[in-house]
């Protein structure tokens, strides 16, 4: 089973629980409400003199009562105490997979008694999880066997049980080679390890690959789910399919925030160059939304060029997006996104200033006065820049 449809079944599982288990709260919460309003009828007739036959009266409360017990704080009934029911691997699995401002916002949520901090089932987990962040450099010469060196990044509370926890996220994978420029000035790779099982240990958030050759069959053992920045430049393949076919992968991410991929051989020849500017449009359209819920502070920059088996960023493609742009309610929701792609010359921009009426400062400006747009030739490339112009607030 792939990795995308464990990820499905897991929700689609979630969901079935969450949605039970509202069902059987809602229910009740009716029975309280209903309750609730038929003694306070009875409080109301009792305060105004009404005839009460006492004894009965006595043993239907008694009766309620029974019902709904004194609880221990230990037993509070809270928002999330239905979810406890949820296996706690699970719920820590969960928790681990997730980024840090997701697991912060876990932490907050009130699943727990009132006035009490990380105590409900998944505020607590997501406080208690330790998970170990790294950074990993390895030197690729074709082989399974690679020399690598691994430094953490970030232990708090306990260093000792943060590097022992069974969870671990890559934070940086730098993969490279021999003639690598600057190599020299980097920490000794000394260890020596399996690259597919480097691979598929631990979740890697971002990912560089630079100036290796036949990469072709270890891109599968990465997981494109959790990558937010990808970078492949100046590598040889072999053949032009599994490059494609696990960038357009990566391209479904919508946490992905840097795509960065130029200088690209392939050995076999290409009858056709795969293009990846719908991905690419289809990605920065949807996560505008995404990044409107979250506020998103993050930098973008979109770059695909001189690649063999990949057709360039065009600049038909920039007209796309800045009719999407120029369009949109509030422009780009993100701080600053860079889109890099190939064009003929000056004049090619030259027509798209004018089209789309930039100023004379070279700047085009929202029409809702939060973002603009600039649009610049640099070695025969277009460089489109837009960037919000106020400050967003976080609640």
């Amino acid at each position: 089973m792939s990795e995308e449809k464990r990820t499905k079944r897991d929700v689609r599982l979630v969901l079935k629980r969450l949605r039970k288990e509202e069902e059987r709260l809602e229910k009740e919460l009716n029975r309280v409400q209903d309750d609730y309003e038929r003694v306070e009828r009875l409080s109301d007739h009792l305060e105004y003199g009404g005839f009460v036959d006492h004894k009965r009266t006595q043993a239907k409360m008694k009766a309620i009562l029974t019902r709904y017990p004194v609880r221990a704080k230990e037993e509070f009934l809270s928002r999330g105490a239905g979810m406890a029911a949820v296996p706690f691997a699970f719920r820590e699995s969960v928790c681990a997979t997730l980024g840090a401002s997701s697991r912060m916002m876990l932490m907050r949520i009130a699943d727990g008694a009132p006035t009490r901090k990380f105590d409900g089932p998944w505020s607590k987990v997501a406080h208690d999880i330790k998970i170990r962040y790294f950074n990993l450099r390895m030197l690729f010469e074709g082989k399974d066997e690679v020399s690598y060196n691994e430094e953490d990044i970030r232990d708090w509370n306990n260093s000792e049980t943060v590097n022992n926890s069974k969870y671990a996220i890559c934070s940086n994978l730098d993969v490279l080679t021999h003639s690598f420029h600057g190599l020299n000035r980097l920490p000794n790779m000394d260890k020596k390890g399996h690259l597919p099982t480097l691979l598929r240990r631990a979740q890697i958030e971002r990912l560089t690959v630079m100036e290796v050759s036949y990469f072709d069959t270890y891109l599968p053992y990465i997981s494109p789910w959790y990558l937010t920045s990808v970078e492949i430049s100046r590598c040889k393949f072999k053949s032009a399919s599994p490059l494609s076919c696990w960038l357009k992968k990566v391209l479904e991410n919508k946490c992905l925030r840097t795509f960065v991929v130029y200088d690209n051989s392939v050995e076999e020849p290409v009858q056709e160059k795969d293009n990846l500017e719908d991905a690419v449009y289809n990605l920065l359209a949807k996560r505008d939304e995404f990044d409107f819920l979250v506020h998103s502070q993050d930098l973008s920059y979109f770059c695909i060029s001189r690649n063999d088996s990949i057709a360039d960023l065009s600049v038909t493609f920039v007209k796309r997006y800045l009719n999407y742009w120029t369009s949109s309610v509030e422009g780009s929701f993100r701080m600053r996104l860079n889109l890099k792609g190939s064009c003929d010359g000056e004049e090619e921009v030259e027509t798209i200033k004018q089209l789309y009426n930039f100023g004379s400062d070279g700047t085009l400006r929202h029409a809702s006065g939060r973002a603009e747009a600039r649009i610049t030739v640099i070695c025969k490339s277009v460089v489109l820049m837009l960037e919000r112009t106020f400050r967003e607030e976080f609640y």
